[in-house]
């Protein structure tokens, strides 16, 4: 299915999911060629970006039969955090938190996001994941578009998307 029909593009390339959320088989269709390539690999947890990156983590997780981990925007986890601080596309400098038993050694975790651009909240991510002593088997966005510096980053790992913008 061409799932770029059900996206509204701005002139500067920003846009919006809404249709293809509001549309069943869409959505449907996208979340399972999302998942599809990790369905034979164990994963223990999916990691999921806020804010849309969690429709397609926890739906992922669900399809997976696994647990749930958020990334969330500073201060809206209220436990013991690990932080990082990133510039996210819009050159807005924030902070990304992980609560520190949200992941255990050795956990096998896929991390989930809506649209990879310049990558910053990917790195940021993996990073935490990485530091609480999970491995990751993977990163799956419903949009590739990546900067050059984040496809070299998600070279490393089994990076896999639904639509390619970077063929546009």
């Amino acid at each position: 299915m061409d799932y770029t029909k059900f996206i509204r593009f701005r002139e500067d390339r920003k846009g919006d999911i809404s249709l293809l959320l509001r549309d069943k088989q869409a959505l449907a269709g996208a979340i399972k060629d999302l998942v599809k390539p990790f369905l034979s690999e164990r994963v223990d947890q999916v990691v999921g970006l806020e804010a849309r990156g969690f429709i397609f983590a926890a739906t992922t997780a669900c399809l997976l039969k696994t647990g749930l981990v958020l990334v969330r925007k500073s201060g809206a986890l209220y436990c013991e955090v690990l932080k990082e601080e990133v510039v996210d596309y819009t050159k807005t400098r924030k902070c990304l938190e992980i609560a520190k038993d949200a992941i255990r050694a050795a956990e096998r975790v896929l991390v989930v996001d809506d649209w990879i651009e310049t990558g910053s909240q990917i790195k940021a991510s993996c990073k935490m994941v990485e530091t609480l002593g999970g491995n990751i088997v993977g990163v799956a966005a419903l949009i590739n578009d990546a900067s050059k510096e984040a496809q070299e980053f998600l070279a490393q790992y089994h990076y896999h998307y639904v639509i390619n913008l970077l063929q546009k």
